[in-house]
């Protein structure tokens, strides 16, 4: 918008500065606000609030009877993504190696 602002109420010459000053405020802006997003998604506080979401929807599970599969179910259903609602990500059990490095049968 202020690009197009200054290029109809100027004169070529004085209008230079704004074909590079606009793009790169824009970059900059965008660039300051990702990392200003990221820092905020990544605080502290933010992730307790994750956790006690996730507290708060396993609490609810529980009371109303529902299971993750369900919820998997309602949302495929939906055209959403299935995703663990208010479940912690599953742990992957641990390998088992043998002291020869060989593998157990």
């Amino acid at each position: 918008v202020g690009l197009l602002a200054t290029m109809m109420n100027s004169s070529a010459e004085e209008q230079s500065w704004a074909m590079y000053m606009v793009p790169a405020c824009l970059v900059v802006g965008l660039g300051a606000g990702a990392k200003l997003v990221t820092m905020l998604e990544n605080s502290e506080w933010r992730q307790n609030l994750r956790r006690e979401v996730a507290e708060q929807e396993r609490a609810h599970m529980t009371k109303t009877g529902l299971d993750d599969r369900t919820l998997n179910e309602a949302a495929f259903n939906m055209g959403i993504t299935p995703t663990g609602f208010g479940l912690a990500p599953a742990e992957k059990p641990a390998e088992k190696k043998s002291p020869a490095g060989k593998k157990q049968d």
